[in-house]
């Protein structure tokens, strides 16, 4: 398996609630905004009232982490911190760790505030893979036959259908109160042909447990040992 491209990776980390906050009116988080501003170089940041709103995300733009890649979006919440950029998940946490840091001495907290008490990911990349879905999982060439058979009798001009990704997600409606979250998706890239073997993945995972995800299916799909449910 081949990594050709991070699409894009968004890391979020959620701390204890705080003991206090700061009014967007007040001058010190006016100073701390600016000072955020200059420390990782963003293009835009919060600039009225209205865009202090920690409900909402207050929101910075295109910023730059150690003069190495950029941080396309960076918002905090109450209890939250989301980064978006198109590099490894390690490199976004690197660079919250150094922002969560730099806010732990500027407001003199103790380790515990700037502790995440969990963390979500999502991961998305596209890999090169030396399988193909259709073939792998032909066990459902005789439904795809039949669905594209259909669809030639009312006079559309298509080919079989065949196995074009895979989707994992896990039954959230058996725990009370559980939203569903993000699937483990892996799809044939769109506008490329089949024969290509590239593929598109997203998955809730760091980046390098998505890799591991991804190397044990294609070596599933690899050795055929996949059955129809």
């Amino acid at each position: 398996m081949k990594l050709r491209e991070i699409i894009g990776n968004q890391v979020i980390r959620i701390y204890r609630a705080p003991e206090q906050s700061l009014a967007p009116d007040n001058v010190k988080a006016l100073d701390l905004v600016r000072s955020f501003e200059g420390r990782y170089g963003f293009f835009q940041g919060p600039r009225t009232v209205a865009e202090f709103n920690t409900q909402s995300g207050i929101t910075f733009l295109r910023g730059q982490f150690r003069q190495g890649w950029f941080i396309d979006k960076f918002q905090l919440f109450p209890q939250g911190a989301l980064v978006e950029a198109k590099v490894p998940t390690k490199e976004i946490e690197a660079f919250l760790d150094d922002a969560s840091e730099w806010v732990r001495e500027k407001f003199h907290l103790e380790e515990a505030a700037i502790t995440p008490i969990s963390r979500f990911y999502l991961s998305q990349v596209e890999v090169e893979v030396d399988v193909a879905l259709g073939r792998e999982l032909a066990q459902f060439d005789s439904v795809g036959k039949q669905v594209a058979e259909m669809l030639r009798s009312y006079g559309q001009p298509v080919l079989d259908f065949e196995v074009a990704d895979i989707t994992l997600r896990p039954d959230a409606y058996k725990i009370p109160g559980a939203q569903p979250g993000a699937a483990f998706m892996f799809m044939r890239r769109d506008k490329q042909p089949f024969e290509s073997r590239l593929y598109f993945s997203s998955a809730p995972l760091s980046t390098p447990d998505h890799m591991l995800v991804l190397n044990k299916l294609e070596s599933i799909l690899k050795s055929k040992k996949t059955t129809a449910s």
